[in-house]
């Protein structure tokens, strides 16, 4: 974001969005390729960006279009994340590791009912994950 023009950005985000929310590869590289002739040389370091990691970025695309939805958040990582720095910065000290492990525990009890939410589409993720992986996931489902 700290390269795009700020009267460029919405539109930016919005061609960019188009590449990585593609149904393949080859329609991704398809719309980078789009994108560079569009913004013409202005955006090239974008273009550059996203050509120098092209294998991680594209590592998700193999996965169903539900699936890979689901993986573009870090929500819930970011939520616990911010639990554990809420708890451990409020307190200066702990008398033993065994006493910080137990404050940690008990917090992240009380806020485990805010992570089990219902995943959007979660039905389409799991047939997703079951083509995919077939026992490997359906072994642990109840």
């Amino acid at each position: 974001m700290r390269l795009i023009d700020d009267k460029d950005s919405r539109e930016v985000i919005r061609d960019l969005k188009g590449i990585y929310t593609a149904v393949n590869e080859n329609q991704a590289r398809q719309r980078l390729e789009d994108f560079g002739s569009k913004w013409n040389g202005k955006y090239d370091c974008i273009v550059n960006l996203w050509e120098k990691d092209w294998t991680e970025l594209m590592g998700s695309m193999n996965l169903g279009v539900e699936l890979r939805k689901i993986t573009y958040t870090t929500n819930a990582i970011e939520n616990l994340n911010r639990e554990i720095r809420r708890v451990t910065k409020t307190k200066g000290g702990w008398t033993s590791e065994k006493s910080l492990l137990i404050q940690l525990h008990l917090s992240l009890e009380r806020k485990a009912k805010s992570w089990n939410k219902k995943v959007r589409g979660w039905a389409a993720i799991q047939r997703e994950l079951i083509e995919a992986y077939g026992e490997r996931f359906t072994k642990h489902l109840n």
